[in-house]
């Protein structure tokens, strides 16, 4: 129950937060992905509309380009998943905190994930946060995951880091030494 009431919480804010502030046109690094994102789905490119290929990692253009292709390119349907997202990561730090510190620190950390401004802003904007944050969650639960010496622990927390990794470069250098 604890973690449906962490469920409900953060996707009611989310939801909440996306409603009243609706996307607006991309500019800046919103823009750039949006370009490379729609350069994938229409041209099988990675590409800007200047040329570049490698002006930034592929994670959150290749995401945004996945949800494209399946939901269609408007603001709704990166705002549905990314809310959806970042729910997942409230519930994925509620477990870790549960595994690693107790069944008592699993609300109290769950409500704090679902608060934190840095979790809901992402929701309503094209913002590498909205898949990065879910990715460090997931490595995190992983790592909590018992048995946490097991090799699938450490596989998953593995993928998770990769994977916040080719969204934000630097998951790398923390996610080496944890591993």
């Amino acid at each position: 129950r604890r973690l449906l009431a962490v469920f409900a919480v953060g996707l009611t804010l989310r939801i909440g937060y996306a409603l009243s502030h609706p996307p607006g046109p991309a500019a800046g690094d919103a823009l750039g992905y949006q370009e490379l994102a729609v350069s994938l789905v229409e041209h099988g490119e990675y590409r800007g509309s200047d040329g570049t290929r490698a002006a930034r990692p592929p994670g959150y253009p290749l995401f945004l380009a996945a949800v494209y292709a399946a939901l269609g390119r408007s603001p709704a349907a990166f705002v549905v998943v990314q809310t959806l997202l970042g729910t997942l990561a409230c519930l994925l730090v509620a477990f870790a905190a549960e595994t690693l510190l107790g069944e008592d620190w699993l609300l109290p950390a769950g409500l704090a994930a679902v608060g934190y401004y840095g979790l809901v802003e992402p929701t309503a904007g094209l913002l590498s946060e909205a898949l990065y944050s879910p990715c460090l969650a997931a490595a995190a639960a992983a790592l909590a995951w018992r048995p946490a010496a097991s090799w699938r622990s450490a596989l998953a927390s593995g993928l998770a880091f990769a994977a916040a990794g080719l969204t934000r470069p630097e998951a790398l250098p923390p996610a080496t030494l944890i591993l």
